[in-house]
């Protein structure tokens, strides 16, 4: 059906927008050995501090919670492409060779460097770490919808196709009589309830590209 096919790619990417950046930085977290109880001590030290933080830090301290929730989600959800990754990471931790993150070398003058040591050196070197990792070690893996994903694929899916439906009469509006837009409106609304009728979770796919469900962040 043209509902399932034409738009899934569209929407798998809405059905990743709210926890993106969530899941991206999960895969800094990901390690052999209990990584929950790592998080989890990580998180109640931020929440003993957040009496003592300025308003403007105090979301960092919900980050915390929010990756380790995100980390159990995952690992409830995905836990043999969590297998997969943690093998991987053990396999070549620092993700070593020579793997480009950018099309072309830059000046070194136009570089920015970092002093070993400091927080900002840290923190770029995990980028990076991630960088590299997207770029060579999630080949191959898949990640596997849930029937709640696809339906919210399918949900997504009729909503964009409403909205640009919606476009193409008001566009036309004044250019048509008010009996002729409720018209084109009735038979907008009737294909979408046929295609919608037509779709089905098998017409979904079962897994997508876990390299794309990172690219969508």
């Amino acid at each position: 059906p043209h509902l399932a096919e034409g738009e899934a790619s569209r929407q798998q990417h809405r059905l990743r927008g709210t926890a993106a950046m969530s899941l991206r930085h999960l895969m800094s977290e990901v390690a052999s050995g209990d990584v929950v109880s790592k998080l989890k001590a990580a998180e109640q030290k931020w929440i003993k501090l957040i009496p003592h933080l300025a308003e403007s830090l105090k979301p960092i301290a919900a980050q915390a919670t929010k990756v380790r929730e995100t980390y159990e989600s995952f690992a409830s959800s995905q836990p043999e492409l969590l297998k997969q990754i943690i093998a991987r990471v053990e396999k070549d931790p620092l993700c070593t060779g020579i793997v480009p993150t950018v099309a072309a070398a830059r000046d070194p003058k136009l570089c920015k460097y970092t002093v070993e040591g400091t927080l900002v050196h840290e923190i770029m070197n995990n980028v990076k770490l991630l960088e590299r990792r997207e770029k060579t070690m999630y080949e191959g893996l898949e990640y596997k919808l849930t029937e709640k994903e696809k339906k919210e694929i399918i949900a997504n899916s009729v909503a964009f196709l409403t909205a640009e439906n919606n476009k193409v009469i008001a566009s036309l509006s004044d250019s048509m009589s008010a009996d002729k837009v409720k018209e084109l409106e009735k038979e907008a609304q009737d294909h979408m309830a046929k295609a919608i009728s037509s779709v089905k979770l098998s017409d979904i796919p079962d897994t997508m590209p876990f390299k794309e469900v990172l690219r969508m962040q």
